[in-house]
């Protein structure tokens, strides 16, 4: 997996009023070059957001922070355990943005 290590600039430029597909699209092209872990990152996050029923990465923003751990807790429980490992680092590319960006 080849990771990049974005700048604050290149994060906030990402455009979070935009679909959320568009804007994971966007912030995985900023952290990863090899195409296979952006694909399985990008299902993953999808699939979390629908469980979280955002549509934009502003909506996810407007959440309590623990309120979206708390959502992450409760969707990483119906898989099993090797399916939470990678789907837990996927989440987390999402939360390290929040960081950045709040």
């Amino acid at each position: 997996m080849d990771v990049k290590s974005p700048s604050v600039e290149d994060v906030m430029n990402i455009d979070i009023d935009a679909p959320i597909e568009k804007a994971i699209d966007q912030l995985l092209n900023l952290r990863f070059t090899n195409s296979y872990t952006k694909i399985t990152y990008k299902r993953y996050l999808l699939r979390y957001c629908q469980f979280m029923e955002v549509k934009t990465l502003a909506e996810i923003l407007d959440l309590n922070y623990q309120e979206v751990i708390d959502r992450c807790i409760l969707f990483l429980g119906d898989y099993n355990p090797s399916t939470q490992r990678v789907m837990l680092s996927a989440i987390g590319v999402l939360f390290n943005y929040i960081s950045k960006v709040v």
